[in-house]
């Protein structure tokens, strides 16, 4: 017992004269600010709309907003997970329901979802994201202007200076009609109180009885951590294997703009599926 108590006092007496080496970076506060849906008649008047705002930095975990009516529905819902002092998630689902009846509707949404982060060194921010989206008639093809296109990352330093970043960046691409989008990116950023702001404004028309629906998670690690980095368990059922192989394999060498190339599946985004993908798919097998 003495013996310990000896060891105690002298890690005390020596870390006393050791220099204050701490340094503090973690997320100061996060927060829904604003969910909105709306839908828009043939003539482009808006007929209903619903918001849920919140009051930003007072932490409010959850937001959603729905509309319907003779024009048809609309819904938009976000949430916040924070996984630890250096990573969140936010969860986003929308769904637009045309009606039977009319020729075509639009519909329109938006989202903001803001946090403060403090870092006493430069730090390296990571940005993923992870996509879902479906069409009930396989002759659509999506360009994703209701939602994907439009996902931004705003990012605020201390003197209220920003930068944008919009997601995916290919503004022309279309895609099938139901599919998955993965992706990520980095910023290095200096010392200091930032401000991030994930948000989406969107708006899109639909034919008679059709419906679409995107959901899925984007991230942010303030660490510059790589845990969300690469997305290959493509059918997400909790381990890569050779069902995930099978759906890699089909796209093998084909290029951006050829039939049959999968964006997900290009895990380097470098528009062609290589062995520079297959390397990364590789690492995760059987995870």
């Amino acid at each position: 017992m003495k013996t310990r108590l000896f060891v105690v006092a002298f890690l005390l007496v020596v870390s006393s004269f050791l220099p204050n080496c701490g340094v503090y970076a973690s997320m100061i506060n996060y927060g829904v600010y604003k969910v909105m849906a709306s839908i828009t008649d043939n003539g482009m008047h808006v007929v209903s709309t619903q918001i849920d705002s919140k009051t930003p930095g007072m932490g409010s975990t959850s937001a959603s907003a729905y509309v319907a009516d003779s024009y048809g529905a609309v819904s938009s819902s976000w949430s916040i997970s924070p996984l630890t002092a250096n990573e969140a998630q936010v969860n986003i689902n929308t769904f637009y329901q045309a009606p039977a009846s009319d020729a075509y509707s639009s519909a329109g949404q938006a989202g903001e979802v803001h946090f403060n982060y403090h870092s006493d060194t430069a730090f390296t921010v990571n940005y993923y994201w992870d996509l879902t989206w479906g069409i009930n008639d396989p002759c659509e093809f999506l360009n994703l202007n209701f939602f994907g296109q439009q996902i931004k990352l705003r990012i605020y330093d201390s003197m209220g200076n920003y930068r944008d970043w919009w997601v995916p960046q290919n503004y022309n691409r279309w895609y099938p009609y139901t599919g998955n989008y993965a992706g990520s990116t980095s910023f290095n950023l200096g010392s200091g109180d930032w401000l991030f702001i994930v948000y989406t404004s969107g708006s899109n028309s639909r034919w008679a009885g059709q419906w679409e629906s995107i959901s899925g998670n984007v991230y942010l690690d303030f660490d510059g951590g790589s845990r969300f980095f690469d997305h290959v368990d493509f059918n997400d059922d909790g381990i890569v294997n050779l069902a995930d192989y099978s759906f890699f394999a089909q796209t093998w060498l084909l290029s951006a703009g050829q039939a049959g190339y999968l964006e997900v599946c290009d895990l380097v985004n470098d528009d062609v599926i290589d062995l520079n993908d297959l390397l990364i798919f590789l690492e995760y097998w059987l995870d």
